[in-house]
């Protein structure tokens, strides 16, 4: 919704035949000659604010009317269109019809009740006499070429006037037709009727006019004007109840109007005259009320909460964190001030007021006002939805504002400037915002005359943007306040008359060297742009846009990766033909000129000597898709050979230093760097070498042929963006950096016929590479990606390799020994660290083979009194045991082999014998066992060797046995009964020499399983199926270790059937008890209640516990016990008891 749904307009502002009359003459008011709403004194005072200033003048004029003193004469002074005509009208208007004052606006509350007395007062005032003198006004100041005919007698001058007026000729009648000033007893006795209020506008005009005629008589006649002028203020001054209002185009510096320079001296003689007495001088308008006037003279009603709601809205938007910065303290004062200049923005009041003031050719409030009334009918007109009335609505391209703006002298030769620049300032990808931000410039400088000199009253980037920014338009638009400082950015560095320097913004006559670097550029052949295409393009295949232009200081762009391809022969052509190259290497190949269909074949496949590639699937083409991107290449590098011939000639150019130093910028600024010619250059090339072409073979024509794809989007070079392109394409022709797996390249060579993992032949890695130079239906790889994926075929034991007489393949892993053993879950290969030219790859199964036929055999290797043993078994994971290597090849196949460990077994062990035990696990309380004892000769012992078979310290079997060369093993069976008491139990065999020397030890272990029924004190054993477990303790001190231990291994296979806890607790000299019963709780649960309700709530209050606690199987019809370690047995055995399930 835009403004005008919050105003209403007067009509008179929507016609356009009371634009000149918008500043109306006292006389033509008089003589009732003007449009009614200046002759209405009503409708006058609707549209009419009135100021301080005006106010007081009033003030006086009523006292001086009224016989109470004050100033008798009011000078007032301004220079052309400062509203003096306008307080003469509010004088006039006044005294004539005083209760119009009424209809008044003021310019501040107080003034009301000021205003309201003094239409009581002049009211009250009875028979004032009025007399309007008007220089440009014939009828009402005449002279003897022009006299007033009143009847019975002509009247010849301005006293004569005055006196005919006042209806008392007869007194100067002798004065008047001699053209003589009259004494000034004459002249007083003409006011003493009073009251009498002169009014007298335009006199310099009048007399200027007589003082510059041809004739002398008129010329004389001036001269006695300004005498009399001399005598009518002394005469006031004297005479009560008489006020004399005279205007005069002189400021309150003395300065006089442009209008009037060549005839100043009279002006000043005029003033001269008024000055003689102490006249009151008035400033009808102040700066700070122009936005009053504007918006009453414009508008009839406005609405207040519009008003607010759009300077929240402003103020919502400058105040925002992320655009505080760009809109700075002149966003903040043009929200602050917004209320109360809606629905004119702040900034269209400021850019206005500098028009009028500084323009050497408009009257200020007066063109004003009638700009304004331009500019608001024509958005009206429009229908625009501007939320406010902004600077650049002040519309240079319309021709009516154009031509108030710039047809006056220094300021006619903006317009071709300006027309360039918003054709340039077209071109821009949001023109709309292009245009704005330019007219907003454009409109605050232009009156400046673009000179370097008085770059300080320039906007910097914040009041530009204030000035051009709306949040109603951005919304409509879909932009932010960033776009308009990239298009700000854009402007500036390319438009031919827009400068920037010191972080100011101006418009300029002097051509800029952009418009030269633009004409010097058609000039510029086709074949010398080619050229340097060609130089960019060389650059662009290795380095981004930003590393081209480093040598300015530019910023590094982020790495890219070239893929598979070869930069260093990767090459650029103008014209594409074949090319001389047939290697095993990637390389792509820039055509600058769109190639046809059969340039890019024969570029592909043939040699210059048009014999066939052997190579057929490396040459890669990129080249523009159209002749269009081809077009913008070479006009891009036009443009930037045009910017450094411009720049060699710069000094010659502008000789001014000032002026130089700005265009030097300027022109850096719009050729080098990334933003700059040379980066659009550079970006044309890397954005219209767009397409790329790839050998690839058709199976419907059975011939290799290619395909053209596009090329990828944002590409940092140009074999990124091919990079890019064939790894978008369908098939990939690149497969993505850490894509290209083991599983694709199987895939893709069994296509062709090869199978690397179930074949039975081993290729050289050289040969498995060359096939993806040689055959276009590959893909292009790098040699990196093609080792990864062997090395992943390997880790998922698909492919072997062998590398100088090795085969990688399964992964060993190392144990100290059979019981100490941590495997994986599931079985990988193990890849050399990297693969070169000859290594050979080899199928699953004969890469399994060799790798076994190698690990066969047991190494020993003496090192002194030691042998150092290495031997490799496999490892059966469902039954938990070892095959050694031989044992596996013969008795299972390959393919269980595959998914099975290998070990390592690595001992060092002394030169004597080594110890295996093959013993039963479980045995019955004083069941007789039998223990089998293997002895192995190692290194070189001979002699007899004692065995001895022990327990808690105590031998319970011994025996003999001999080793030599002769007898490299020995065998013993020993014999003994087993304990008694159930449980765990741990023997030792020893081993010692003929001389009693210690010749190795072996444990192993034997559990005790108690008889069925049997209630036994103690742990579990291991395994043991219980029927339940009952936990009992009775002490002064207090004890829930028990109670962990067993909750923390059964805690999930349990229930409490039964419990029954006393816990003892010390608070001071009392002894609370806390009873706690149990029955068929999860085990888990109540072992929460002991620790965290009773441990962690008491602690070391604790000083007694006694429970009794029956565990039963929670799910199963027995407990099965897991292990206890030595400590947890040392802890708790004591306190606990079970009983053996029995089955059935």
């Amino acid at each position: 919704m835009g403004f005008s749904e919050h105003v209403r307009v007067w009509n008179d502002v929507m016609d356009e035949d009371l634009d000149e009359k918008s500043a109306p003459s006292l006389g033509g008011v008089f003589l009732l000659s003007e449009d009614s709403i200046y002759v209405n004194p009503e409708e006058f005072f609707k549209r009419t604010l009135l100021t301080r200033e005006m106010v007081r003048a009033l003030e006086n004029i009523r006292d001086v009317l009224a016989g109470k003193g004050g100033s008798k004469v009011t000078l007032i002074q301004s220079l052309f269109g400062g509203g003096k005509t306008h307080t003469m009208l509010a004088i006039y208007h006044a005294v004539t019809s005083p209760r119009s004052l009424l209809m008044a606006e003021v310019a501040d509350e107080g003034l009301k009740k000021d205003v309201e007395d003094l239409a009581r007062d002049l009211e009250s005032i009875a028979s004032i006499s009025r007399v309007v003198i008007d220089g440009k006004y014939e009828s009402l100041a005449p002279t003897y070429v022009k006299p007033i005919e009143a009847g019975s007698y002509r009247v010849k001058t301005l006293w004569g006037s005055i006196a005919h007026r006042l209806g008392a000729f007869d007194l100067v009648r002798e004065y008047d037709e001699k053209v003589l000033p009259p004494q000034i007893e004459t002249v007083k006795k003409l006011l003493e009727k009073g009251p009498v209020l002169i009014l007298v506008d335009e006199l310099a005009h009048h007399i200027v006019s007589l003082k510059n005629s041809m004739d002398s008589g008129l010329r004389s006649y001036g001269d006695q004007l300004i005498r009399f002028l001399e005598t009518l203020v002394d005469a006031v001054s004297n005479v009560e109840r008489a006020s004399l209002v005279i205007s005069l185009p002189v400021d309150d510096r003395g300065s006089v109007e442009e209008s009037y320079r060549d005839s100043q001296d009279i002006v000043l003689s005029i003033k001269r005259a008024v000055d003689r007495i102490s006249a009151r001088p008035i400033l009808p308008v102040s700066p700070g009320e122009l936005t009053n006037i504007l918006k009453i003279r414009i508008f009839e009603h406005i609405d207040r909460s519009a008003a607010r709601a759009e300077a929240s809205g402003l103020d919502n938007t400058y105040r925002l964190q992320e655009f505080r910065e760009l809109f700075g303290s002149e966003g903040e004062r043009a929200a602050r001030e917004a209320a109360d200049t809606y629905p004119f923005h702040p900034e269209y009041i400021r850019v206005l007021m500098d028009i009028v003031d500084k323009h050497e050719g408009l009257q200020k409030t007066r063109d004003a006002i009638k700009i304004t009334r331009k500019v608001v009918r024509s958005l009206i007109r429009s229908k625009a939805q501007a939320g406010m009335i902004m600077p650049f609505h002040i519309d240079p391209e319309e021709s009516e504002l154009r031509a108030i703006l710039l047809s006056y002298g220094s300021y006619r030769g903006f317009e071709v400037a300006l027309g360039e620049d918003l054709k340039k300032a077209s071109e821009y990808t949001k023109p709309e915002i292009a245009g704005k931000i330019l007219k907003s410039i454009f409109l605050m400088t232009f009156v400046y005359g673009g000179t370097v000199a008085k770059y300080t009253l320039y906007p910097d980037m914040h009041r530009v943007l204030v000035a051009s920014y709306l949040p109603s338009d951005a919304l409509r638009m879909g932009v932010s306040p960033k776009d308009y400082v990239d298009a700000l950015e854009w402007l500036s560095k390319n438009l031919y008359y827009l400068v920037s320097d010191r972080g100011r913004y101006w418009f300029t006559q002097i051509k800029s060297p952009i418009k030269l670097v633009e004409e010097k550029a058609r000039s510029i052949e086709d074949l010398e742009a080619e050229e340097l295409v060609e130089e960019k393009a060389w650059k662009l295949l290795l380095k981004t846009s930003s590393e081209v232009i480093s040598r300015r200081g530019a910023r590094q762009q982020a790495a890219w990766d070239p893929g598979p391809f070869r930069v260093e022969s990767s090459k650029v052509h103008r014209v594409l033909g074949p090319i001389e190259h047939d290697q095993r290497e990637y390389v792509v190949v820039v055509a600058l000129n769109p190639p046809a269909p059969q340039q890019i074949e024969d570029a592909i496949y043939r040699l210059p000597n048009h014999s066939e590639r052997r190579y057929a699937n490396t040459i890669y083409i990129a080249y523009p898709g159209s002749r269009d991107n081809y077009n913008i290449m070479i006009r891009n590098a036009k443009l930037l050979k045009a910017c450094d011939e411009v720049s060699e000639d710069l000094e010659s150019i502008y000789t001014d230093k000032d002026v130089l130093e700005v265009m030097e910028k300027k022109l850096n600024s719009y050729c080098y760097g990334e933003n700059g010619v040379e980066g659009r250059l550079l970006i044309s090339i890397l954005d219209g070498i767009d397409g790329v072409a790839y050998p690839t073979y058709s199976e419907r024509d059975n011939r290799k042929t290619f395909v053209e794809v596009a090329k990828g989007q944002q590409a940092l070079t140009i074999i990124d963006g091919v990079v890019k392109a064939l790894t978008n394409a369908r098939p990939n022709k690149i497969y993505p950096k850490d894509e290209f797996s083991f599983e694709i390249l199987n895939h893709l060579l069994s296509q062709l016929g090869i199978e690397l993992s179930e074949g039975s032949v081993a290729r050289k890695f050289t040969t498995l590479y060359g096939y993806f130079f040689e055959n276009p239906r590959l893909p292009a790889i790098s040699r990196d990606a093609l080792v990864k994926a062997i090395k992943e075929g390997v880790r998922r034991l698909e492919i072997g390799v062998r590398k100088e007489g090795k085969i990688f393949f399964k992964k060993i892993y190392r144990c100290e020994s059979r019981d100490k053993c941590s495997l994986p879950q599931a079985e990988e290969g193990s890849a050399p660290e990297d693969i070169s030219e000859e290594d050979e790859i080899l199928p699953w199964s004969l890469a399994l083979k060799e790798q076994l036929e190698g690990l066969k055999s047991v190494v020993e290797k003496k090192e002194g009194d030691m042998i150092r043993r290495r031997w490799y078994e496999i490892y059966l994971s469902s039954e938990k045991k070892v095959l050694s290597v031989e044992e596996a090849l013969k008795n299972l196949d390959l393919d269980m082999i595959k998914g099975l460990p290998i070990v390592e077994f690595l001992e060092t062990i002394r030169v004597g014998v080594e110890i295996s035990i093959d013993a039963p696990e479980i045995a019955s309380p004083g069941e007789e066992i039998s223990v089998s004892i293997f002895l192995t000769r190692v290194g070189e012992f001979s002699g007899e060797v004692s065995v001895e078979v022990l327990t808690g310290g105590s031998s319970v079997a011994k025996g003999k046995a001999s080793l030599g060369p002769d007898k490299l093993s020995s065998k013993l069976e020993l014999r003994f009964k087993a304990p008694e008491k159930p449980g765990d139990h741990t023997y030792e065999v020893e081993a010692s020499g003929p001389s009693g020397e210690d010749m190795g030890r072996r444990p192993f272990k034997i559990t005790v399983k108690p008889k069925a029924g049997e209630i036994v004190r103690g742990i579990p054993p291991r395994g043991a199926r219980v029927e339940f477990i009952e936990i009992s303790y009775d002490g002064e001190t207090a004890n829930l270790a028990p109670i962990y231990e067993v909750s923390k291994k059964l805690g999930s296979a349990c229930v409490v059937k039964k419990a029954e806890l006393n816990v003892s607790i010390t608070e001071g000299d009392s002894k609370p008890v806390i009873k706690v019963e149990v029955e068929s709780l999860p085990l888990s649960e109540f072992g929460d209640i002991v620790a965290k309700g009773i441990a962690q709530r008491f602690g070391l209050k604790l000083s007694g516990t006694k429970y009794t606690i029956k565990l039963v199987p929670r799910d199963e019809k027995y407990i099965e016990t897991p292990e206890f370690n030595e400590e947890e047995k040392k802890r708790i055995e004591n306190y606990i008891k079970y009983k053996l399930y029995e089955e059935g």
